[in-house]
């Protein structure tokens, strides 16, 4: 188990933005953080980093950061926001009809279909950076969000993922 100092992170790297850090530090296949080894069988499953406010007041005080995918250096970490009317949708599902070990929810169908080479890793990256910035800025606003609006919010994120992947399908060799 990886145990980091917030302090010691902040002096050694001089990053104001710890949750940032903390996702490059789970995509870190070097130091066999995230790892994804197809000949052995061995993977990373999903990866998630936690947003946690002190301010008790308001009925947003968290906001969770989830790949939903085994490769946390292609999947988008997208943001779920606990409340009583969140929306999951069907694309982090898998179909209960499928075979067992065939069991591929479409999110995972789209990293699997991608071309990565042609991917545009920079829009993803820059997609999920101002993502996560928005979020965490209204973390740290002293505004009372509605939890409401943010019930489809992981949904619409995995949608959007699968768009931009959907660009660069893999195409089949004859």
């Amino acid at each position: 188990l990886l145990h980091i100092s917030k302090n010691k992170i902040l002096e050694e790297n001089q990053t104001e933005n710890l949750d940032i850090f903390l996702i490059s530090i789970l995509r870190d296949d070097q130091a066999g953080i995230c790892v994804f080894d197809q000949v052995r069988g061995v993977r990373t499953t999903s990866s998630q980093v936690s947003v946690l406010t002190p301010n008790k007041k308001f009925q947003i005080d968290a906001c969770h950061f989830l790949t939903g995918t085994p490769n946390p250096k292609q999947s988008l970490f997208k943001p779920f926001i606990f409340s009583n009317n969140v929306q999951l949708g069907p694309l982090t599902v898998s179909s209960p009809e499928e075979v067992v070990s065939q069991r591929i929810h479409p999110l995972y169908a789209a990293h699997q279909k991608a071309k990565w080479e042609n991917v545009d890793h920079k829009r993803l990256q820059d997609f999920e950076h101002e993502g996560i910035m928005e979020i965490i800025n209204k973390l740290k606003s002293f505004e009372d969000n509605n939890v409401d609006t943010y019930e489809t919010l992981f949904y619409d994120t995995v949608s959007a993922e699968i768009e931009l992947l959907r660009e660069h399908p893999c195409t089949k060799r004859s």
